[in-house]
């Protein structure tokens, strides 16, 4: 069973076709964001080189990355929202419609099937339309579409996000075709995209 994101660009539908769908401003191959879940499981050394590219790569993240010190997934979750702009790895969405600042935005519609792991650790479950097995303020959740991380298209963290709010950060790009529906800024009604 399916779940909806919402996500807020101020793009219009016809931008978002053009680029594919939705990618960061410093956009990690599968394999890459696969590297870096493994490395930020809490595993002692030695660990696998991660080299985010340019500009992440001047990044507290890098930093971090290159340390002899073990990250877990809260740690990585933290971090990634550190980053600004240009020099982020992720691509935020929310599971609400309402997530802060989409009313002066295009707010657009995504429907995936997910699973999950807490703490990225234990049976895969699935997420169904429960939105509510996304939300944590202590752990975080490894999110992705396959039967395992290694084997998914779509690799995403939630946990760590405001009061009320469930951010489901993903770390791979999120093709057009998961895109389904968007809200002109400031309205209510939704429309099929092109």
């Amino acid at each position: 069973m399916p779940i909806n994101l919402y996500r807020g660009d101020s793009r219009p539908p016809a931008d978002i076709q053009a680029a594919g769908g939705f990618t960061a401003w410093v956009p990690l191959t599968q394999p890459l964001a696969v590297a870096l879940v493994n490395r930020c499981m809490g595993q002692p050394p030695p660990y696998a080189p991660v080299a985010l590219p340019p500009p992440a790569d001047t990044t507290p993240l890098q930093a971090a990355l290159n340390s002899n010190n073990p990250i877990n997934l809260l740690t990585l979750m933290a971090e990634i929202k550190k980053g600004k702009s240009h020099d982020t790895v992720h691509i935020s969405t929310d599971v609400s419609p309402a997530a802060g600042g989409y009313g002066t935005s295009y707010v657009y519609r995504m429907t995936m099937t997910l699973n999950y792991q807490r703490n990225g650790r234990g049976a895969v479950i699935p997420v169904g339309n429960n939105s509510a097995v996304l939300a944590s303020a202590v752990s975080t959740n490894l999110v992705f579409d396959g039967a395992t991380m290694p084997a998914s298209q779509l690799i995403a963290l939630t946990g760590v996000g405001a009061v009320g709010l469930t951010e489901v950060a993903f770390l791979t790009s999120i093709p057009y075709a998961y895109i389904t529906d968007y809200q002109a800024p400031g309205g209510n009604v939704w429309l099929p995209m092109p």
